[in-house]
């Protein structure tokens, strides 16, 4: 089974790295705990905003490698890989580029780093330019011929649920309530439960 994880949202907390970046600049802006509810958090931030983020996350060193996971899931991720054999698993996710290593070697890095290697599996990253539009992540997953994917950005889910012979989810985030067509799981258990009853048809 050939199967796609985005990172950010999924298994890696890019709004709580973010959030402590905004209160840098703007101190006091973001409360401690907060989770968006839509993709540019508009309660607190203006969407032109985010260039002055993404210029301080440019400008840290090795910024990726410093992401909390989100730990549920991670531990299910570790299970699958520890569990299941023969898959392949690819990390197909939209980051910016930063000072320090190459953004590739972050995101293994940090993979590493929350004990996700995969033995008895093959594993790649495959890091996209940050902003890119979802058709770019489709073209992906096309290439390689992914059968499942999950994501937490609603339009990546709806194009890739597109492609002949490919199941894409989305998970569930508070900042995608508005795409109810998709499918929809609600935990990466979810996803890899899915994944599991794929393989056996």
């Amino acid at each position: 089974m050939k199967i796609s994880i985005d990172l950010d949202g999924v298994v890696s907390d890019f709004s709580h790295a973010a959030a402590q970046v905004i209160n840098t600049i703007w101190p006091g802006r973001i409360p401690q705990g907060y989770e968006p509810t839509d993709w540019y958090w508009t309660e607190y931030m203006k969407k032109e905003e985010w260039g002055q983020v993404f210029k301080v996350i440019g400008a840290t060193e090795n910024f990726w490698e410093h992401q909390k996971p989100y730990e549920a899931n991670m531990a299910a991720l570790r299970s699958f890989l520890l569990t299941e054999e023969n898959q392949e698993v690819y990390y197909v996710t939209s980051r910016a580029h930063t000072a320090g290593r190459p953004l590739t070697m972050q995101c293994e890095s940090w993979l590493i780093s929350n004990w996700i290697w995969p033995e008895k599996n093959y594993h790649a990253v495959l890091p996209l330019k940050a902003g890119i539009p979802p058709e770019h992540k489709k073209a992906v997953m096309e290439a390689l011929g992914l059968e499942f994917s999950v994501d937490d950005y609603g339009p990546t889910v709806e194009l890739c649920a597109t492609l002949p012979g490919h199941r894409a989810f989305v998970l569930d985030r508070p900042w995608n309530q508005e795409y109810k067509n998709l499918n929809r799981v609600y935990s990466l258990a979810e996803y890899f439960d899915e994944v599991r009853r794929g393989r056996a048809n």
